[in-house]
């Protein structure tokens, strides 16, 4: 299944989108992209971090560039130590693959089911914003979330579900 906000891209953000995808993956300190405006380069790195929640650890990125160059130099900002970075995927892979397995059998609606009663009884919404509360680390890993992560623990674990009912998500921040 073709990530959502990617779909959405004309050719050249996609290609954008991918270079910094693998970038972010590899965990690079910096990477060379196609030059755009910057404001659509920023557009590009909130989407793929909405498309992929996996990328939790890289909050934001710095640029730079020459005048006449026809490139971007990409420099993410990490919350985490390489390190960490690994620590938490691995936690974060192993706590997926475990709910993922409950279920791989089950229809669509038993899974959608299961995914309702995981949130309900495994997460809490956290008023105090402690730390990774904002990440799919919070609801992977804590049980706390702020905002939208279990948005993202829906997305990972239900593709197919997220796809048919999308249309009828309506997020309000705070």
């Amino acid at each position: 299944m073709e990530p959502y906000y990617y779909s959405q891209m004309n050719k050249q953000q996609q290609r954008i989108y991918q270079v910094i995808k693998s970038g972010l993956e590899s965990l690079s300190q910096s990477f060379d992209v196609q030059r755009i405006d910057g404001t659509e380069l920023s557009d590009i790195f909130y989407k793929l971090r909405l498309d992929c929640p996996e990328i939790f650890y890289a909050s934001t990125f710095r640029y730079s560039f020459y005048e006449d160059s026809t490139l971007v130099k990409i420099k993410p900002v990490y919350l985490f130590e390489k390190n960490k970075i690994k620590e938490h995927q691995l936690a974060m892979r192993a706590r997926v693959e475990k709910l993922v397995r409950m279920v791989k059998d089950k229809s669509d609606w038993e899974k959608e089911q299961y995914i309702h009663d995981f949130i309900c009884e495994n997460v809490t919404y956290d008023k105090l914003k402690k730390q990774y509360s904002h990440e799919i680390l919070g609801p992977l890993g804590q049980g706390r979330f702020f905002v939208i992560s279990c948005l993202f623990l829906v997305l990972l674990l239900s593709p197919k579900i997220i796809r048919r009912r999308t249309s009828n998500i309506v997020m309000r921040g705070m």
